[in-house]
């Protein structure tokens, strides 16, 4: 039995190592033919026999100069564009969702439909309970109803004013619902008033349910409302080059974003080290099979060794931010964060990542630097920064 199977391994040796020779080109290497149409040439105008004189050809279709940017802003060069692979199917992402997210006191609906299917949907959910509306502004995703009465709570009087807003990923939406009440037969607020927050949170809650239950009935992902489609203003995270430097700019609170990259960093591949919320820093591994099951050929090829991220790094993050390098590109980002020191690498230190982050102006912009702070390879940083995104909630 042991003689069969050496003969079978060594055939199976003999056959690929006569298989690579049909790849190979004279040299004995591998040539990739990936970028053979880049190649190409035009073709010569065909030549007519003397005395013929070809009549005038234009082309029909002319070609243009295409400049092609990524989300980052940067042009792709001819020689260096990549074909990106398909996104992996995930099976969430095709069918419509529905639920209720919640930080802190504040409440919301996510909905993986875009705001111009939604829209409609809103509107038809209070004409269905009688709600009348008194304001409506699609620019601004904001429809506020009159004044109503329930018959559990015939003391009160109330209205509610609901926010459409554009999610933190393409053709999502998010749902914010203000309730205000006043004493039956007390003055009423003028149109523009509202509290800053809901006078009766359970009320809210409850409007809230009643919404995403007939949205989940009602909306279709495949119809959509053309006055919808500008409602909400800008998806809430998008990309950007800061000094040339790959960002991801976020439209959200502090305490949103920080919950929001906080779960990121910890998911998809990712492993969450350390955080610093004084600082705005956060310290994680990043390996690409860290979620998947190992099959039975890469456990053979790598001899059963278990390539997975350990659960803690060897230093915390609050060594790592002591130990910095001093690089001038390191000083520009780190001198502003409070208790950071520069200095001599740590010794067998995790290679990870340092994701920080910044207020500037309205928004939240993030960068991804190594372990000492140093910036990352612009194509390294993107694809990162494209993982972060997606996991973001």
């Amino acid at each position: 039995m042991k003689q069969s199977l050496a003969l079978l391994l060594s055939a199976t040796v003999l056959f690929g190592l006569s298989a690579c020779g049909m790849f190979k080109d004279k040299n004995s290497n591998l040539r990739n033919r990936s970028k053979d149409y880049l190649r190409t040439d035009v073709v010569k105008d065909m030549e007519l026999p003397e005395g013929m004189q070809a009549p005038a050809v234009a082309p029909l279709y002319p070609i243009p100069e295409v400049h092609v940017t990524d989300e980052f802003g940067d042009r792709y060069e001819r020689d260096d564009y990549q074909v990106p692979r398909p996104n992996t199917i995930n099976t969430d992402e095709l069918a419509f969702g529905i639920k209720i997210q919640k930080l802190g006191d504040e409440r919301w609906l996510y909905l993986s439909a875009s705001t111009s299917a939604v829209w409609p949907r809103t509107q038809n959910f209070l004409n269905s309970v009688d709600a009348k509306v008194v304001a409506s502004n699609a620019r601004t995703g904001v429809i506020e109803t009159d004044w109503l009465q329930y018959k559990d709570e015939a003391d009160k009087m109330m209205r509610f004013r609901i926010t459409l807003e554009k999610g933190i990923h393409p053709d999502t939406t998010e749902i914010h619902v203000l309730q205000y009440e006043v004493a039956q037969g007390s003055a009423v607020p003028a149109a523009n008033q509202w509290p800053p927050t809901s006078s009766n949170p359970e009320r809210e809650e409850w409007m809230l349910r009643e919404l995403a239950d007939h949205l989940a009935k009602t909306v279709d992902t495949a119809s959509a409302s053309l006055l919808g489609q500008n409602v909400g203003g800008e998806v809430k995270a998008y990309y950007l080059k800061n000094q040339s430097e790959p960002t991801l700019a976020l439209r959200l609170s502090n305490e949103r974003a920080w919950a929001s990259l906080t779960h990121a960093a910890n998911k998809g591949g990712f492993v969450l080290w350390g955080k610093e919320r004084e600082q705005g820093v956060l310290y994680a591994g990043y390996y690409e099979d860290q979620e998947k099951e190992r099959g039975w050929f890469k456990t053979v090829i790598t001899l059963g060794i278990d390539n997975k991220l350990p659960e803690k790094s060897r230093y915390s993050i609050d060594e790592m931010l002591q130990h910095l390098s001093g690089a001038n590109d390191v000083r520009s980002l780190f001198d502003a964060i409070p208790n950071t020191a520069y200095g001599d690498a740590l010794k067998k230190a995790n290679a990870g990542y340092l994701i920080v982050t910044r207020r500037v102006g309205d928004e939240i912009h993030v960068v991804l630097r190594d372990e000492r702070g140093r910036k990352l390879a612009p194509d390294e940083a993107k694809q990162l920064l494209r993982l972060l995104r997606k996991n973001l909630v």
